[in-house]
């Protein structure tokens, strides 16, 4: 116990000096930062990540090690939103909180911008993103932790990623579509949508507030709403395979973050939470622990669009970890969804109930 005790502590200062030279480095990046070069500051940072790799992958490894607790993972977003008190819900699940930093995903974008428009919208998201961690690192960092994890995943698990997003992405049709060749002879997006199957037409989802409708027009919508990276003259059927796969691939790299290290996602958006919940359905057959990781990632979800932020403006988020931390919300609410069916009839409307009925037993 002694040793399991000291093992924590010195992680923690690991994680604490870790996390303090990030914000310094971040603030160091900021005031030389030129707007007109994208690339600078995310690659400084991957420097950064990548030559504290070793301490980085130890932190991990012992985090993953220790099953005692819930340890939450904030992901699948570009910026937190901590003005919106994003962080409140947040911290109500689970015993540790980790950030999955935000630059992980913009390598691969800032490779390939054609599109004016969204590259003058990532300029601010990046320094938007910076501000934001040195802020939780400052404000919120004996508690919440910013860790890269997204950048951690090697080329044999990406691979792995990519093969099982093309996978899934061809077995949504009816006909036989194994590949991209396969895929090339559709004349047209009317051809794709034509020989999709009848649950791929309903289950996919193009945005976070998907209109009504089928899915052509839904993607029409998509089109006209929706800024991408993709050129503005993309033929429509490459449009929808980029799309749709780069969500099945996000899915699988959540999934994949989860069970290596043994973390809850925790899931504020309704796109991120639809694809994963689809993608890990199948999975929970093959892998004993995703079951308990999809029905707490749920919770997380739900939490996320329920919570009422308007009761707690009046309280510091380091106030409300107290009071949450005192109230033993999570562990009550741990012992009430323990093996819950997720996939019954009403789920959903039953586990909101149960989360809805602790949350109003903390006291703030």
């Amino acid at each position: 116990m002694r040793l399991k005790i000291l093992k924590q502590i010195t992680l923690i200062d690991k994680i604490t000096e870790l996390q303090n030279q990030y914000a310094k480095k971040l603030k160091t990046i900021l005031n030389s930062f030129n707007s007109q070069n994208l690339n600078f500051l995310v690659d400084e940072i991957n420097v950064f990540w990548y030559s504290n790799r070793n301490l980085v992958e130890l932190i991990l490894n012992q985090l993953a090690d220790n099953d005692t607790v819930d340890k939450y993972l904030f992901t699948g977003v570009t910026s937190i939103d901590i003005e919106t008190q994003e962080l409140y819900p947040y911290i109500t699940m689970g015993n540790i909180h980790i950030i999955d930093d935000a630059f992980s995903n913009l390598g691969a974008v800032l490779s390939y911008i054609p599109n004016q428009q969204f590259e003058e919208n990532l300029k601010q998201k990046i320094i938007k993103i910076a501000q934001e961690n040195i802020t939780i690192i400052n404000e919120y960092g004996s508690f919440i932790y910013i860790l890269p994890l997204t950048t951690f995943i090697n080329d044999t698990d990406f691979e792995t990623i990519r093969e099982g997003a093309n996978g899934t992405f061809f077995s949504l049709f009816k006909d036989n579509v194994r590949s991209l060749e396969d895929y090339k002879k559709f004349n047209s997006i009317t051809d794709v949508f034509d020989n999709l199957t009848d649950v791929a037409k309903t289950v996919l989802v193009f945005t976070d507030k998907d209109s009504i409708g089928n899915i052509h027009d839904r993607f029409i919508d998509f089109k006209k709403t929706t800024t991408t990276p993709f050129p503005n003259n993309i033929d429509d059927r490459f449009l929808f395979y980029s799309i749709i796969h780069s969500y099945f691939m996000r899915a699988l790299s959540i999934m994949l973050i989860s069970t290596k290290y043994n973390f809850i996602p925790y899931l504020r958006y309704k796109l991120n939470f639809e694809y994963f919940l689809l993608l890990s359905d199948s999975a929970c057959e093959k892998i004993d622990i995703m079951n308990n990781i999809r029905i707490k990632t749920a919770c997380s979800y739900i939490i996320s669009n329920i919570f009422n932020r308007k009761n707690i403006k009046q309280i510091t988020l380091n106030d409300f970890y107290k009071i949450v931390s005192k109230s033993n919300f999570y562990n009550n609410l741990k012992k009430d969804i323990e093996n819950f069916p997720l996939n019954s009839r009403g789920a959903f409307k039953n586990l909101e109930q149960i989360i809805y009925n602790h949350l109003n037993d903390i006291p703030y």
